[in-house]
């Protein structure tokens, strides 16, 4: 290979790593750009169910949460009543866990 070829090649390679590099900024700009989404999920704890003193099983521990989807970072949580049957619980700890993002 003759060292024009090589010059050649070489700065091919630069141009395309310059690119590479620019897009990389572009994407990491329109990143920061965006609106923060935020998730919200509530979820058992697995493992948490288990038989009380009296022999009756006592349900698990039951969290809402909130996720920041761009970090994945959880950004605060809350228990859950589960004395209470069904969704209605987690919609009364929604108020509250907002509150903690404050």
């Amino acid at each position: 290979m003759t060292p024009l070829v090589m010059a050649r090649l070489v700065m091919a390679r630069l141009v395309m790593a310059r690119l590479v590099m620019a897009r990389l900024v572009m994407a990491r700009l329109v990143m920061a750009r965006r609106r923060r989404a935020l998730a919200i999920d509530g979820k058992t704890v697995r493992g948490s169910r288990h038989l009380g003193p009296d022999g009756a099983v006592v349900p698990g521990r039951h969290l809402l949460a909130v996720i920041d989807q761009h970090t994945r970072v959880v950004l605060g949580q809350v228990a859950v009543d589960t004395a209470q049957a069904g969704k209605g619980s987690e919609i009364t700890r929604f108020t509250p866990l907002l509150g903690t993002l404050t």
